[in-house]
């Protein structure tokens, strides 16, 4: 089949509302604006393989079934009611229209997509790739993104099975020498960090990072054996932490245990806030309606998700982490005390 022209796809609301989200969310994008064709083509590239061994496999299975028995009318009956209810069978209208341009390097891959699966299951692109999106989009988010960024996944996968440093570049052209860990989504398990440690470069060390995996624009896996990888038994506890409480947040060094003071209207907030949430490992109760709880998350989540308690919460220790609580408060007051004399 020729693919150099492109293909009239069909969807409905709901599926290219999706696919939009998607784009924006993961920065497939073209000057700013979601690139719907390059979308599709690297979920067909990355997802097809899975897509249809879950899909399209089984239905094949169960047609030659189908096609076992005798009485002809019934098997046309059979395969109606089946394909009534496996395929494309949303009512929903489509009436979102695009034109989708194959590149090159997958017109191999839509031959066989065409030899497989559109010519046995008389389907069409439009339907093949219409139920792919379905099936895809039934993820999770992270396992979303893992499938838009595979190629880089499994590098940096195949580094920290074999115990290997990478080079990663960023979105902002910036790159680092790696040492990756654990690649893993965090706690809203929206996105994936890939946590490790990573070269500075000013004093030729490692420091534990982490890297947002949709903003790996480039990895190259070290193989030599001078690249072989080791952690420390701090490294380990400090990377367990990370995992507990969040994979996004940095650790900076020697950060102690952090211990903050609750009144009753801090507390039932924070049983109820869950975005970036340090777990406690120790509360205690006080008299008055007070808690005491203490946190061994790192010190920029503990910024991140506590600024908003402000007069509810006293950071009671460590005296640096209470000090930056403090001048940060006193900073943002002195911008509308300057306001309001502004005025006057």
């Amino acid at each position: 089949m020729d693919f150099i022209d492109p293909i009239r796809l069909y969807f409905t609301n709901s599926q290219y509302n999706s696919i939009l989200e998607d784009a924006n969310r993961f920065q497939i994008c073209n000057r700013n604006k979601p690139n719907i064709n390059r979308f599709i083509n690297i979920l067909i590239r990355n997802y097809h393989s899975d897509f249809e061994c879950t899909k399209l496999n089984p239905i094949k299975d169960y047609i030659s079934v189908i096609d076992t028995v005798y009485d002809q009318t019934i098997q046309i009956k059979l395969k109606t009611m089946f394909y009534d209810l496996s395929l494309d069978s949303s009512n929903e209208k489509k009436n979102k229209t695009i034109s989708f341009k194959p590149q090159k390097d997958i017109s191999v891959l839509l031959d066989n997509i065409q030899s497989n699966f559109i010519t046995p299951l008389n389907l069409s692109f439009p339907i093949y790739i219409r139920m792919l999106i379905d099936s895809f989009f039934q993820l999770p988010i992270y396992k979303r993104e893992i499938y838009l960024f595979k190629e880089n996944y499994s590098k940096i996968q195949n580094a920290i099975d074999q115990q290997k440093s990478i080079s990663i570049k960023t979105k902002d052209n910036s790159i680092f020498e790696m040492k990756p860990y654990l690649i893993m989504e965090h706690k809203e398990k929206i996105y994936n960090y890939v946590i490790g440690k990573v070269r500075n470069n000013q004093n030729d060390c490692y420091e534990i990072a982490t890297r947002k995996l949709m903003n790996i624009t480039e990895v190259s896996v070290h193989f030599n054996s001078e690249s072989d990888i080791t952690f420390s038994d701090t490294d380990f506890k400090t990377f367990h932490k990370m995992i507990k409480n969040g994979v996004q947040f940095k650790y900076g060094d020697n950060e102690e245990h952090i211990i903050i003071q609750f009144n009753q209207k801090a507390y039932d907030l924070f049983k109820i806030r869950y975005l970036n949430k340090p777990m406690p490992i120790k509360t205690t109760q006080l008299e008055n309606s007070e808690y005491l709880l203490e946190f061994d998350c790192s010190y920029f989540q503990a910024k991140t998700f506590f600024y908003i308690f402000a007069e509810d919460i006293k950071i009671i220790s460590p005296k640096i982490l209470a000090t930056e609580f403090k001048n940060s408060y006193l900073n943002a007051a002195s911008q509308y005390t300057h306001e309001e004399n502004k005025k006057r």
